[in-house]
């Protein structure tokens, strides 16, 4: 390999090693790309950098790099404000927090990154092209060119920094003064962050970038832009009552310090959109950190069989989905003046038998509250449109229950009683459900033994079970 050769590869090896660190960012390739990119950079930094064939500067070449940076800044600081507030990514208010990142997170973090990278760049990557090239403006495109290219798929990134980094590339080689461009980097970092908006894509790069690029979501009628993180927030708790969806949670648009916009919900399988304008909401509760929401939605818009994904978007247009995903299907014929919570499950509980009496049904089973494993005092039942409401006095000890749930104490979650007017055979629909403290429905399912044993006795009843 000649003279020339290599420290091409040199370089074209560290490029490729620092790709491999950040597309395999949670692999083992990754942690192996991040150790040999290290270690190529040091001992590039140590042979390129100390044997630079540049001219030394001079006290005046400080003070004339100092003033190029000063200008350019000021241009930037100007401009670039102007520019955020035309494309909306920056709405003109001053009280904005940088990517909610403090100062340890930029001093500490940030800015150690900022001079480790230009310390590759210009004490090894610019010497190192150089002593392959030669010529000032081959080795400034190419220098930027890979400079560039390690912030794919970020497309804001890519197209600055190649626009940075053919200023810095030009600073050093004029003035080999690396100071005042560590500075600009710093400092336009910091103002990208706070005027750059959702566009930054939270400054990520690799394939930590891939998941944030921006999406459409499309169905049979119209479609959404996506795009994550754009919205913070999730759905807390769904509830079903007459006729009627109740989706209760927070959406913040942290990023222009304001509330989501609208919202929206999709079908897993992408085929129906409702939009469902703020308006349109029934209440809204916002508390000191979060904006909070009441969306009501009319069964008669989402049907009773689909899942769906609820979206909200930001003060743009960006829809970003609130959490994991949160299927929900709404029931069928249940008490039409009570809620039904729907999501997420916090009194789980089985129906395991289920006798007919000579004053009513015998019901038996057991139920009780996953967050603080108390157990519920009421047991309601919805039989053919007509609705009953028993306590649950004489409970019963289940050690298998509290075992499964995690409890080191043994609560009474076992019930046995009798439903007083229901007949098993004249019964085509019933449903049960715990009543909790703030008289919210909390179904409970049938266990497959009660419900083949009542098929079996009694073939045209029509059991529905609610899981």
């Amino acid at each position: 390999m000649g003279s020339r050769s290599f420290p091409l590869a040199f370089v074209g090896a560290f490029f490729l090693t620092c790709l491999g660190a950040e597309w395999f960012a949670d692999h083992w390739v990754g942690r192996v790309c991040t150790v040999a990119c290290v270690g190529i950079a040091l001992f590039g930094v140590w042979h390129f950098g100390s044997a630079e064939s540049f001219k030394p500067s001079s006290a005046g070449d400080r003070w004339k790099a100092w003033a190029f940076v000063s200008a350019a800044l000021l241009l930037a600081l100007v401009f670039g404000p102007i520019i955020a507030l035309c494309a909306g990514s920056w709405r003109g208010r001053w009280e904005f927090g940088v990517l909610n990142q403090s100062a340890q997170h930029w001093l500490l973090i940030k800015l150690p990154t900022v001079v480790a990278q230009q310390i590759a760049l210009q004490l090894f990557i610019v010497p190192g092209l150089w002593a392959s090239f030669g010529r000032p403006r081959l080795v400034a495109l190419v220098a930027t060119s890979m400079f560039a290219a390690l912030h794919l798929p970020n497309p804001l990134l890519v197209g600055l920094t190649g626009i940075a980094g053919y200023g810095w590339i030009w600073l050093y080689l004029r003035f080999r003064q690396m100071a005042p461009i560590i500075a600009s980097h710093f400092i336009l970092a910091v103002a990208l962050a706070a005027f750059g908006g959702e566009y930054v894509l939270n400054m990520r790069v690799g394939a930590r970038c891939r998941e944030l690029l921006p999406q459409s979501v499309r169905t049979n009628s119209e479609q959404i832009a996506v795009l994550a993180h754009a919205i913070s927030g999730r759905v807390d708790s769904v509830l079903q009552s007459a006729g009627e969806i109740i989706v209760r949670g927070y959406a913040d648009d942290l990023i222009h310090d304001t509330r989501a916009t609208s919202f929206c919900i999709v079908d897993v399988d992408r085929r129906h959109l409702v939009r469902i304008e703020l308006s349109e909401s029934s209440s809204r509760s916002p508390s000191e950190l979060r904006n909070g929401f009441e969306l009501r939605v009319p069964l008669t818009s989402i049907g009773t069989q689909a899942a769906w994904e609820l979206y909200a978007a930001n003060a743009n247009g960006w829809h970003s989905k609130l959490g994991p995903l949160r299927a929900f299907e709404p029931l069928e014929d249940v008490p039409h003046d009570r809620r039904i919570q729907l999501f997420p499950k916090r009194i789980d509980g089985r129906c395991e038998q289920f006798a007919q009496q000579a004053v009513g049904s015998q019901v038996s089973g057991w139920a009780i509250d996953l967050d603080d494993h108390t157990v519920p005092t009421r047991l309601a039942v919805h039989c053919d449109g007509r609705n009953w409401v028993v306590p649950l006095a004489a409970k019963q000890g289940r050690r298998d229950i509290a075992s499964a749930v995690g409890t080191e104490h043994v609560p009474l979650c076992g019930f046995d009683v009798v439903i007083h007017g229901v007949r098993l055979d004249q019964v085509r629909r019933i449903a049960f459900f715990a009543v909790d403290q703030h008289e919210i429905l909390h179904p409970l399912i049938l266990t497959p033994k009660v419900s083949e044993r009542m098929a079996q006795h009694w073939p045209r009843i029509e059991l529905r079970k609610y899981r």
